[in-house]
């Protein structure tokens, strides 16, 4: 049965042809169309956007002497800043378009002056740290021991003014008690005398002569007291303006140490220092040689006035042993009146010793009291020596350290600034300075810096799928080179201007700067917005997407069949299409189709070959 359909079906083909061949007329053409396939295929898909632009350096640095480093923009590229001070250039080791890196010196200045100003500020500086040590330390060693030298000194004066007071009562205390004796006896000698009934005349003389060496012991007695502390006060002055002179000396020494250590030129101030210390010190030892001289005087008049006294006293008791003896004797009346008389005397001599005795009393308490007051103020003077500096000394002292350091770093920085170095690898594009002239006051120099970078625009469209980071490949128009690199600016703003073509710059730096790369060469950029790996993919044209968005392949199979499916589309690149599924890798699919004409030269014969599309409707019968 199947043969038989067969033979059928030949039959009809050849009598159809047959049908063809006799009513085509000679000349006649027909048309056949050939699809064009393509297949899916395992593959990286990868969409991009594309620009082109100028290459351009990341970076220009100005620089210049005494100031540091700093990026040029197109708007200051002339601006710049070398500091206030004045730089006379000493050589300039790098040309025009010299590659450099990092560190390199590129030009040097003099340094005289900033040499000089730098170590001025040190010795300011080991000034203050000296003060500042000074302040923490404490007083030195000898300025402790002199302060405790003065203590000891007030100390061992107390003593002796103690000592003094001691003997002094002491002293008084005998006097007293002898003129009190004296005393006792001139009146014992009146009352024999008057007991005995001597002559009167002869008891008056005694009396009278007893009296009168009474008067004149109370009259050397209070010479000798006036004299004594007239002594006493000489001492006491040549004492005062001795401790005076002696703490003008010792100011003038601190103000030589002071001076010692601060003055940077302090020659003048230390001779006149010197100066007043030899006449501070002439004048102490002036009063010393007083005070000396004072002493011993008041020592032989102290021996000068005992020997009266000594004397007075002898006279007076002669006079009252006299009174005593003629009353004994029954001495007349004038031996009872010179026996009163010397009791007189000796009652006055009694009442002035007392006097005496009071007084001299009060200058040994006062000497004690005074010897008390110097030692005091000496433990004073010691406590303030020996305490460290004051808290509002110590931050005055730290803070003009601080100052002092802050100078010695300015110095330093502009000691350092002498020198230019680069401040990273890159190439010198501008020179202005030349050995042995002023450097001018904007930029010396300046080199553009690596890596170099790309300034391109995108179209309005492609401005939302760019991302700051995205990679992308960028080709050098001049040599074909091509590197890799990323974008690092995307604008926000639009390039259009008055166009009706709305752009947006972006900048992609480079990865690595290509071999013979200069600033302002023109560039490709290929950027890599989205990307799909190791998917299924067919060629761009093979996919049909509907008004509705459904998408549709048509699949060749194995027999030459088309099929038509439908598809999920996946990341679309100008090229290739990700299928996500509905097409499975292998499969060959259509991506478009051709079509030929055919002629016949006479009314008889095959189908020739030759011609092409006409345009015409294929299959149609002509007359």
């Amino acid at each position: 049965m199947r043969l038989r359909i067969a033979a059928a079906l030949v039959l009809l083909v050849v009598g159809l042809g047959a049908v063809v061949v006799v009513v085509l007329k000679p000349g006649s053409t027909t048309t056949s169309t050939q699809l064009l396939t393509g297949t899916a295929t395992t593959t990286d898909v990868v969409q991009e956007v594309s620009a082109s632009g100028t290459l351009g350096a990341s970076n220009t640095y100005g620089l210049a002497f005494g100031s540091d480093p700093r990026i040029v923009s197109s708007a200051t590229s002339a601006a710049g800043s070398g500091g206030n001070a004045t730089w006379v250039v000493r050589n300039v080791t790098v040309a025009l378009g010299e590659t450099v890196k990092a560190g390199q010196v590129l030009a040097t200045a003099d340094t005289g002056d900033a040499a000089r100003a730098l170590a001025l500020a040190q010795a300011n500086l080991a000034t203050a740290q000296a003060r500042v040590a000074t302040d923490l330390g404490g007083p030195a060693k000898a300025d402790k021991a002199s302060a405790y030298d003065q203590v000891r000194q007030a100390q061992q004066n107390l003593n002796q003014a103690v000592a003094n007071q001691k003997t002094t009562k002491a002293q008084n205390a005998l006097k007293l008690s002898q003129t009190k004796s004296a005393l006792a006896t001139a009146q014992a000698k009146l009352a024999a005398d008057i007991a005995a009934g001597p002559a009167s005349t002869l008891i008056d003389g005694d009396q009278a002569a007893v009296t009168q060496a009474q008067q004149a012991l109370d009259s050397l007695s209070l010479q000798i007291q006036a004299a004594d502390i007239q002594a006493a006060s000489n001492v006491q002055q040549l004492d005062l303006k001795l401790t005076q002179a002696r703490t003008a000396l010792a100011t003038a020494q601190a103000k030589l140490v002071s001076d010692l250590l601060t003055l940077t030129d302090p020659s003048a101030v230390l001779d006149a220092d010197r100066a007043t210390i030899v006449q501070d010190q002439a004048q102490v030892d002036t009063l010393v040689l007083q005070v000396q001289a004072a002493n011993q005087s008041n020592s032989i008049t102290s021996q000068q006035n005992n020997q009266k006294v000594s004397q007075a006293q002898a006279t007076l008791t002669t006079a009252q042993v006299k009174l005593a003896s003629d009353i004994a004797a029954g001495p007349a009346a004038s031996l009872i009146s010179a026996d009163q008389s010397a009791v007189t005397q000796a009652q006055q001599a009694l009442d002035t010793l007392t006097v005496s005795i009071a007084a001299s009393n009060q200058q040994a308490t006062s000497q004690v009291t005074s010897s008390q007051l110097s030692l005091t103020s000496s433990i004073h003077g010691y406590s303030t020596k020996i305490a460290p500096a004051a808290a509002a000394q110590l931050a005055a002292d730290q803070a003009s350290e601080s100052t002092a350091q802050a100078a010695v770093d300015s110095a330093q920085s502009s000691l350092d600034a002498a020198t230019i170095t680069a401040p990273a690898s890159g190439v010198v594009s501008a020179i202005s300075i030349v050995p042995g002239i002023l450097a001018p006051s904007g930029d010396a120099i300046q080199i553009q810096v690596e890596p170099l970078q790309v300034t391109a625009s995108v179209a309005e469209s492609d401005r939302p799928k760019l991302r700051i980071g995205q990679t992308a490949s960028v080709t050098i128009s001049a040599d074909g080179q091509t590197v890799g690199g990323h974008v690092t600016a995307i604008s926000p703003v639009a390039s259009g201007g008055q166009s009706s073509v709305v752009s947006y710059p972006i900048t992609v730096v480079l990865d690595q700067t290509p071999t013979d790369a200069a600033v302002g060469m023109s560039a490709d950029v290929t950027i890599t917005i989205d990307q799909a790996t190791g998917v299924v993919a067919v060629p761009t044209a093979a996919v049909v997407t509907s008004a509705a968005g459904t998408s549709t392949v048509r699949v060749v199979d194995t027999n030459g069949q088309v099929e038509t499916r439908q598809v999920v589309v996946g990341l679309v690149s100008r090229t290739l299409v990700e299928i996500k599924s509905g097409v499975s890798a292998g499969e060959t699919v259509v991506i478009g189709s051709s079509t030929t004409r055919t002629s016949t030269s006479t009314g008889a014969g095959a189908i020739g070959g030759g011609g092409g599309f006409d345009g015409g409707g294929g299959g149609v019968l002509r007359p």
